[in-house]
């Protein structure tokens, strides 16, 4: 994981990695 000092930045890469965290647990259940 890349530390930025934009907390925009952090919090905008945050939502994303959930999102593709997300995407993965659903595929490895089905």
């Amino acid at each position: 994981m890349i530390l930025d000092d934009d907390s925009k930045v952090d919090i905008l890469d945050y939502m994303t990695l959930q999102k593709f965290l997300l995407l993965i647990s659903i595929r490895s259940i089905f």
